[in-house]
């Protein structure tokens, strides 16, 4: 069961223990045996879920805008889609990266990035991963249905 403990210092520390004596033994490993009376009693960590933050909603735009177009979009175009300039969408990748993160997704899950030619000018082609995109068909992803 996923317990919370918060150690004297303030510190949280999040662990998956199955009795409550592995309970004890996991923080006295931090606090020390004496601090175990002192320290908050240990108790269900309700806030640890398998998605503990939501997507935020550029992030959801910029999936969404993606999932639309499965051959990639150049990141001038998807920047247009997205109504934003082309430098404001590295801040979403990475929010959107951050979030994979949480979810078990790594960055490759999540987008794949391609260079290709386009008029005799090479382009950056962003598109979503394999991974994801199974997620996502499974239905496996609250944040993004």
């Amino acid at each position: 069961m996923p317990i919370r403990f918060k150690l004297q210092d303030g510190r949280p520390i999040n662990a998956e223990v199955d009795t409550v004596e592995e309970a004890v033994n996991f923080l006295r490993q931090f606090d020390g045996a004496s601090s175990i009376s002192r320290t908050a009693a240990v108790k269900p960590a309700a806030a640890v879920e398998f998605f503990p933050k939501p997507l935020p909603p550029s992030a959801k735009r910029l999936v969404k805008e993606l999932r639309e177009h499965p051959e990639g979009l150049p990141g001038n175009v998807l920047a247009k889609a997205l109504e934003m300039e082309p430098k404001g969408l590295g801040p979403v990748v990475v929010s959107l990266f951050k979030w994979g993160e949480r979810v078990g997704l790594s960055k490759r899950d999540i987008l794949v990035k391609e260079r290709r030619r386009q008029n005799g000018v090479a382009v950056r082609i962003l598109k979503l991963g394999k991974p994801l995109l199974k997620r996502l068909k499974e239905g496996g992803i609250p944040d993004l249905e």
